[in-house]
C-alpha cells in the first residue's frame, strides 16, 4: 500500500475488482499488502468476495474494503487488529473467520470448535461463534448451538 501513497488517495477492494480513484481493475489474482496495526496482511479480491491473509489465517469479507491513508476499513469502521492478533489475544484457534461491519463497528466472527460433554458424560465437539471487536479484540457476543444447554464443559 505504501507504493500507492501520493499516487491514489483511496483503494477499494471488492468482489472481483480493485478500484483506485475511479479506475477499476477487474482481477482475482492480484493482492495488496497493507499493515493492520503492526502486522502485514494481504488483501485480495476473489470471485466470491475479498480474502485477507494473515499468517495461517484466511478471513472472508463479503462487502467492500477500503484502504485509505494506510488504514484498512470496512464500511466506515477502521480495522486496527490483524486476525492473528485477535486469535492470540483470545487464546483460540478459529476454524473460519469473517470480517463484517455491525452497528458501525468492524467485527471478526470467529468459528471455534469446543469440546463439551452431552448430558455430562458423552464427549461432543460443537462449534461456537465469537463476535469480537476488530479494534480491541473484546468479545461482543458468543453464540452456541441450540442444544448447548444439554452440555457441560
Amino acid at each position: 500500500m505504501s507504493e500507492f501513497s501520493g499516487i491514489v488517495s483511496e483503494l477499494k477492494v471488492s468482489r472481483g475488482e480493485i478500484k483506485a480513484d475511479g479506475a477499476v481493475v477487474k482481477t482475482t489474482d492480484k493482492k495488496i499488502l497493507v499493515n493492520v496495526g503492526d502486522k502485514p496482511v494481504s488483501v485480495a479480491p476473489t470471485a466470491k468476495g475479498v480474502i485477507i491473509k494473515d499468517e495461517n489465517f484466511e478471513v472472508d469479507v463479503f462487502t467492500e474494503l477500503s484502504l485509505d491513508g494506510g488504514e484498512l476499513r470496512i464500511g466506515s469502521s477502521q480495522v486496527k487488529l490483524a486476525p492473528s492478533v485477535v486469535a492470540k489475544n483470545l487464546g483460540v484457534a478459529p476454524q473460519a473467520i469473517e470480517l463484517k461491519e455491525e452497528n458501525t463497528k468492524a467485527v471478526y466472527k470467529l468459528k471455534v470448535n469446543e469440546t463439551r460433554n452431552l448430558f455430562g458424560f458423552i464427549p461432543l465437539r460443537l462449534t461456537k461463534t465469537l463476535t469480537t471487536d476488530a479494534q480491541s479484540s473484546d468479545i461482543l457476543d458468543e453464540r452456541l448451538p441450540w442444544y448447548s444447554f444439554l452440555t457441560t464443559r
